[in-house]
């Protein structure tokens, strides 16, 4: 076990806007910054620069690495994000079980990732050149992740909101040098933990969680090893994401039933209310108060023109089904590794490049059948996009109309340092049939 230091950089302030060498004019922003020595296990060599810092400073990341002398050259700053980020996620073991394995290529960085999740910290290991050079020194991008911040308040007795850290994105470069990778095999997934345990302990927060595919071995084993280090326990909880090729699965007729209620307030309040009525005891529900949720939905859909939140009417005029249509074809595009079975049709026909996903859903499952076939119609002829996401769980009451042969098996990895509040939580947010009920809407980024 050795140590490392990191740094959490917060509460940003203008300064002044400099003319650099080239008559370009510059702004300059300072940070607040705390150094927090975190325990770790990596097995890297040599000396990185960890920083941990809210995702908007990505906009100003030039200040950040001025104040560690570091190239502070934006565009390569990006490029370093775009390429680590598109490594493969491993949906498949040492022993080729799993599906496939998929890469993300994020459009428009940092736009598309702030609109994601404008809550998020980023925690990035810069490399950097030694000492003793003249000027700024160049550094290559060793691994990048998000721990996205929410606050859940699953106990109606209390009414206490409790912070949590949901992490996503972990991606380590596969940059290599002399025939060897330089930073993957080196234990660096497991410091992004300690990290992330770390920021648990210093932000006061008790909850952390990620989502993973099932045969992800190796981070199932950084995540295990990272809760005996810090003596937290933690707790694997299965689900699945389904998907469906539009063209078989669409409906012309479903799709003049649509109704965008994506600018309609009084209509979304009542759709806020019966997801309220819905989700509310998922153990992670995150949106407390409808400005919180109108706050996601503005940011989301003012990022991205064609993600938008569609209903059917029901018998009454009311709202039959709804659900929060998101185009990920506008924040990244996904493809597929190594695909297995009739996951190599799909990359064959390039599918996957643009994908409906749907979320925070609501109704009675026969209204939703017809939104869901509807939605897939208008999505591939009006924006490209031919294939869909739906998430599911055990007791999903919209399983039947989800279900299709192409699933990919997921797991909830949560870690809480306070375990019998969590059995607590458990209890509240378990439905009549026993089914528990977690926050199955995972934020995109």
């Amino acid at each position: 076990m050795r140590t490392r230091k990191f740094y959490y950089i917060h509460d940003e302030q203008y300064v002044k806007a400099d003319d650099t060498a080239t008559g370009l004019t510059r702004d300059t922003f300072t940070f607040k910054m705390d150094e927090v020595i975190v325990p770790t296990e990596d097995q890297f060599d040599e000396s990185l620069v960890l920083l941990v810092f809210p995702i908007g400073t990505l906009f100003h990341i030039d200040s950040v690495l001025r104040m560690f002398n570091l190239k502070d050259d934006v565009f390569y700053f990006f490029q370093q994000c775009k390429d680590v980020i598109a490594v493969p996620e491993e949906h498949q073991d040492d022993k080729g079980n799993g599906k496939m394995n998929f890469q993300s290529f994020f459009h428009n960085v940092p736009y598309s990732m702030y609109a994601g999740n404008p809550n998020a910290l980023v925690i990035v290991a810069l490399d950097p050149e030694e000492e003793g050079g003249e000027g700024p020194r160049h550094y290559h991008l060793g691994g990048y992740m998000h721990l996205n911040r929410f606050k859940f308040q699953p106990d109606p007795l209390t009414g206490d909101l409790e912070p949590a850290f949901y992490f996503n994105m972990l991606r380590i470069s596969q940059r290599m040098q002399d025939g060897q990778e330089v930073y993957r095999r080196k234990k660096l997934f497991s410091l992004f933990f300690s990290i992330s345990h770390r920021l648990c302990e210093h932000a006061g927060i008790n909850y952390i969680y990620a989502s993973m595919g099932n045969e992800n071995v190796k981070i199932k084993e950084a995540l295990h090893r990272c809760g005996e280090v810090f003596g937290v326990p933690y707790e694997r909880l299965p689900f699945k994401i389904f998907g469906k090729v539009n063209y078989f699965s669409e409906s012309k007729s479903a799709s003049k039933h649509l109704i965008d209620i994506t600018q309609d307030k009084e209509m979304l309040k009542k759709y806020y209310d019966r997801l309220v009525e819905s989700s509310a005891n998922f153990i992670f529900w995150p949106y407390q108060t409808f400005d919180l949720f109108m706050d996601m939905v503005q940011k989301v859909t003012s990022y991205s023109k064609s993600s938008r939140i569609w209903m059917v009417k029901d018998e009454q005029g009311g709202i039959g089904a709804a659900t929060f249509a998101m185009n990920w074809g506008d924040f990244f595009a996904f493809l597929m590794q190594n695909p297995k079975g009739i996951f190599k049709l799909l990359a064959a026909l390039k599918l996957t490049e643009k994908i409906l996903y749907f979320k925070l859903t609501i109704g009675k499952p026969e209204y939703y059948k017809t939104l869901q076939k509807g939605l897939l119609y208008h999505y591939r002829h009006h924006h490209g996009v031919k294939l869909s996401f739906l998430p599911s769980y055990t007791g999903d009451p919209y399983y039947k109309y989800k279900k299709s042969l192409l699933a990919d098996e997921y797991v909830f990895f949560v870690m809480t340092h306070k375990p019998e509040r969590w059995q607590h939580f458990k209890e509240l947010s378990t439905d009549a049939n026993g089914h528990l009920q977690v926050f199955i809407d995972q934020p995109i980024v």
